[in-house]
């Protein structure tokens, strides 16, 4: 198996974009020194500056910026010294090493990594890599181990503690990503193990089945257990497919990526079953947790249940989470059940970590006090819901302050601040971040880098009534004035909605059926409200805290239900770049055809492509 696995294992490594050639440890645990050295000139791209100094340089996450210069481990000076170089630490960016010497450099590098290590080993643990194990009959086994624990009346003992029978999974290795481009980086490095070791793995030795069966603790210690988990094996196990070897080359993969500090030489694959930490307070109405952890004694459990059989699955994917996410789903079925095939989607407690959710809200009402004070001088555009203006709604700009302090009074129940470039105003403030799924954003990722104007935007707007008399008897109908008219997202594009507080209703048709909506004009209708429901459609309700994925193609129309602030982004990616190719020639083909008759007119080149830029 490890001759198997060595043979599908990646000869080439990407590091910030670039390629390098791995150079494989022949065995694992014995590594020597030569071995180590060439693996780092390999992992360490050593290049040559304008004034023929060598230097080399790697992307810093920005948390560890400032963290690195206050380190008490680096000493920058001594190190500098003692290595010959010099060492540019950056607010944002890339760290660069430059010096007189290759070894040098390398030496500082390493005593720089080791440095950052210790870094992310006081940074909580919230990603890890696991394979499902979401069978019917290991969730029906587990609810019966569970209930029949419960009943043995155990002390200590709560339902609490036990693991939810839809989260079950064998637990591969953990990690702590520090920004949305290591987030994608692992996403990267999980896609490329799948692609390149276990899809040939499982093509040439056929779907392999995991069999949970048997359980054993973290500590020797029964009488003080936190940690209770369930073992794994391959049924019918053999060379061509071995399930620790499989995990513990999926864990160096990881750790090649620097994605994972820590060598492990064994990983300890299990299946979670209690875990002391998930304990809630009986009878609390917010469900806390203890402040001190209660262990339980497991003396009795292990003696009844040791062999206990709990079932068996498939092993047909591998997944990168959340820890402690609730409703959430894996980056890969987001990729395979939603992204690819173009389907929406909501997820849950996408905001609940975000700086926006503690700092911009009071109690899940609007913070205007500290939102005027960080962001009242900037300006913003205001859509009057009520006005309409074409296909869309009339607009008007003022101070972000000068909104604020309307917020509440009749007037503002019909404006809606809408595409606020905030995160490109201010670039340092991290009110949110970037939730995994829609990490690989092309589009953003260019404009940004290129100092362009972005498509990331913040929302902000209420809800109200509208009360009318028809005849003497009085008509009270909920109309939900803060909206957009019914449209597709720009170039054909991806977007995400995360709603920082509030809640929105979405109605939104499949790609295609706009076309029976239009009039003798070819026009969409401003408003479906009214004539929907003819027609197939989703419609959904998006609370606090949840994304809504809107994919490419899906026209919608949006209302608040309540006051929201939420975060919008437009992206592409290889998913839909052919969608946006085609939005984009289809859109050129239009403006040229409506300008048609001016072909002979001066200037028709310049007018027919500065319509187009416009219409798009």
């Amino acid at each position: 198996m490890k001759r198997a696995l060595a043979s599908c294992k990646p000869t080439k490594m990407w590091i910030d974009g670039k390629c390098f050639d791995i150079r494989r440890v022949p065995e694992r645990g014995k590594k020597s020194e030569a071995d180590e050295t060439s693996q780092k000139n390999v992992r360490y791209e050593i290049k040559t500056n304008d004034q023929g100094k060598l230097f080399t340089s790697f992307r810093l996450p920005r948390a560890y910026c400032a963290k690195l210069s206050k380190c008490r481990r680096l000493d920058l000076k001594t190190l500098e010294g003692s290595t010959s170089t010099h060492i540019s630490i950056p607010t944002s960016g890339n760290l660069v090493i430059t010096g007189e010497s290759e070894e040098k450099i390398v030496e500082a590098r390493d005593e720089i990594h080791a440095m950052l290590g210790d870094l992310r080993d006081q940074t909580v643990a919230l990603q890890f890599v696991s394979i499902p194990t979401l069978s019917t009959e290991i969730v029906e086994n587990f609810t019966k181990f569970k209930d029949n624990i419960l009943g043995d009346e155990i002390e200590g003992m709560h339902e609490s503690i036990f693991q939810s029978p839809l989260k079950l999974h064998l637990t591969v290795v953990v990690f702590a990503l520090m920004d949305d481009h290591e987030k994608l980086e692992a996403t990267k490095a999980l896609q490329d193990y799948k692609n390149m070791i276990l899809d040939p793995l499982i093509r040439k030795a056929g779907p392999a089945k995991i069999k949970i069966s048997g359980i054993d603790c973290m500590n020797r210690n029964l009488k003080k257990v936190d940690i209770l988990f369930a073992n794994a094996t391959i049924v019918n196990e053999n060379e061509e497919f071995n399930l620790q070897q499989l995990v513990n080359g999926l864990s160096d993969h990881f750790y090649e990526r620097g994605l994972v500090r820590k060598y492990q030489d064994n990983v300890k694959l299990h299946m979670t079953l209690i875990n002391t930490k998930y304990r809630k307070i009986p009878d609390s109405p917010k469900k806390k947790r203890w402040g001190k952890r209660q262990s339980v004694d497991a003396t009795k459990i292990m003696e009844k249940y040791k062999d206990f059989y709990f079932g068996e699955c498939d092993l047909n994917s591998i997944h990168l989470s959340l820890i402690g996410s609730v409703g959430k789903i894996s980056y890969d079925d987001f990729f395979g059940s939603y992204m690819r095939p173009n389907l929406p989607c909501v997820i849950k407690d996408v905001t609940s970590t975000w700086e926006a959710s503690s700092k911009w809200l009071n109690d899940h009402t609007v913070n205007l006090e500290y939102l005027k004070r960080n962001y009242g001088s900037c300006d913003v555009t205001i859509y009057n819901c009520n006005d309409r203006y074409f296909n869309s709604q009339r607009t008007e700009s003022c101070k972000f302050a000068s909104f604020l302090d309307g917020w509440g009074c009749e007037r503002s129940n019909s404006q809606y601040l809408k595409d606020w470039h905030l995160k490109n105003t201010f670039k340092d403030d991290n009110f949110y971040q970037v939730p995994v799924y829609f990490a690989s954003d092309w589009l953003n990722e260019f404009l940004v880098e290129n100092g362009q104007d972005d498509y990331r935007f913040v929302y902000m707007g209420r809800a109200d009534t509208w009360y009318h008399r028809e005849h003497v008897k009085i008509n009270i109908t909920r109309l939900f004035v803060l909206r957009t008219p019914f449209h597709a997202d720009v170039f054909n594009s991806f977007s995400w909605s995360a709603n920082v507080c509030g809640r929105k209703r979405w109605i939104l048709f499949p790609p295609g059926e706009e076309n029976s909506m239009r009039d003798s004009l070819n026009n969409l209708p401003y408003d479906i409200s009214l004539a929907y429901r003819e027609r197939p459609h989703l419609e959904v309700v998006q609370n606090q805290g949840e994304a809504i994925f809107v994919p490419s193609g899906w026209h919608h129309q949006v209302w608040n239900l309540e006051e929201t602030i939420s975060v919008n982004h437009n992206w592409v990616n290889g998913c839909n770049i052919m969608n946006m190719w085609r939005a984009l020639v289809e859109n050129l083909d239009r403006v040229k055809r409506e300008i048609e008759d001016c072909r002979d007119m001066e200037g028709f080149l310049h007018q027919y492509f500065l319509t187009s830029s416009s219409s798009s």
